[in-house]
């Protein structure tokens, strides 16, 4: 799972996936003009690095709570950083 969304992330970035980015490609292409793809692509390339480097260490931290715990809070704050970056750094003024 971990080699595959790393791969993933390098489809998304050199620009080959950008149909598999949920809401872009379902967008209008007035909205897709607001968005700077390039900045998105980014973003989503380095959420689904991030998201494969937790899954590969899972061996590591199963059966540890608190090691879960810890890698439940990076899951969240990377999300929401995303979620941040993807409104406001990756959107036309």
């Amino acid at each position: 799972m971990s080699a595959l969304f790393i791969i993933l992330g390098f489809v998304i970035f050199y620009g080959k996936g950008d149909f598999l980015i949920s809401g872009y490609n379902t967008a209008s292409a007035e909205k897709k003009a607001r968005v700077i793809i390039e900045r998105l692509r980014l973003l989503v390339a380095i959420v689904l690095w991030s998201m494969s480097l937790l899954i590969a260490l899972m061996p590591i931290y199963e059966g540890n709570e608190s090691a879960e715990y810890i890698a439940i809070g990076c899951f969240c704050v990377i999300m929401v950083v995303y979620v941040v970056l993807a409104r406001t750094w990756a959107m036309r003024k």
